[in-house]
């Protein structure tokens, strides 16, 4: 936009409170300037103000580098003039993947089970003994067909929330997907942006008592508000507490696996594969679990005869 005729500037604006609200500010040479150079720009492309704005919106959730996060102490960096936004590390590719086997495996489980390849899997493939049991542990966690304990929504919920309190733009992005792919409208996404669920009628009961408890857990304020898991133990078993935990837990730690490496979100034609990926086979899981290193005998004596050294 920077470089229509007559524009001379674009800033990108963003909140450091709750998660970060966005906008563009545009400067023009004149008022007719930006008559000729945006309205009729947005006009031939077809767009009204409600599309227009969802598209700039999509497209700055995918830049999560440019956005201020909640609070100062989690700001991102500024990127200076010039400067280009970048992962700390390069993704592992398929051609790697075809000279390392174990790295082969994990790829093949990822694009079955999830449909696609993200940039974090690719990433800590560069780890292939650690991320194949994470990644199985992950599926678990996202999905409810492997333990049959908690329902994919009361997940998503936390899993969401867990990540706008800790301002992981690629896991909000990721996650919204899935979200609208479950049957999430925009105003359920909205309310968990900030204290908006817990008097919002889009949420039943236990699904605030999960979300008050992923806010709690995150901000470890869970001793000082006791309630939390009174109101937990109100609606789900032992067993779905343990999971709500577990999640809550995992994406604290994976928000700062994607945030600290600085991972960059894939281009929309490949996150529009993760919809497609809202229920999980089963026996698809099973085999994956098979095919990692620690079912073959060989790498397994290897390992251990090198540990003993």
């Amino acid at each position: 936009m920077a470089g229509m005729a007559g524009c001379i500037g674009a800033r990108k604006l963003a909140c450091v409170a709750g998660w970060p609200k966005h906008g563009i500010l545009y400067e023009w040479v004149s008022l007719q300037a930006r008559l000729d150079g945006f309205e009729k720009t947005v006009e031939s492309a077809g767009l009204d103000a409600t599309s227009w704005t969802a598209r700039l919106r999509r497209n700055i959730v995918a830049r999560p580098r440019l956005a201020d996060r909640r609070t100062p102490h989690l700001a991102a960096r500024r990127l200076k003039p010039g400067d280009t936004a970048m992962a700390h590390l390069p993704v592992v590719t398929d051609a790697d993947a075809e000279r390392a086997p174990e790295v082969a495996a994990l790829f093949a489980g990822a694009n079955a089970l999830l449909g696609r390849l993200s940039n974090a899997v690719r990433t800590g493939a560069h780890s292939p003994r650690l991320m194949q049991p994470l990644f199985g542990f992950m599926v678990a966690a996202l999905r409810e067909e492997v333990s049959g304990v908690l329902d994919k929504r009361t997940k998503t919920l936390v899993i969401l929330k867990t990540s706008m309190l800790n301002g992981c733009s690629y896991c909000i992005g990721h996650n919204t997907i899935l979200g609208r792919a479950l049957g999430f409208g925009e105003d359920t996404i909205a309310a968990l942006e900030g204290d908006g669920w817990r008097e919002s009628a889009l949420f039943n009961a236990a699904e605030k008592a999960a979300i008050d408890w992923a806010h709690h857990l995150t901000e470890r304020t869970y001793r000082q508000n006791r309630g939390a898991m009174d109101a937990l133990k109100r609606h789900y078993n032992e067993a779905q507490i343990v999971e709500i935990t577990m999640v809550c837990g995992y994406f604290n730690f994976w928000n700062r696996f994607t945030d600290g490496l600085e991972i960059d979100i894939e281009p929309p034609e490949v996150n529009d594969l993760f919809r497609k990926s809202t229920k999980i086979d089963v026996g698809q899981y099973v085999d994956f679990m098979h095919s990692c290193w620690w079912t073959d005998e060989a790498t397994v004596a290897a390992a251990t005869r090198d540990a003993a050294e």
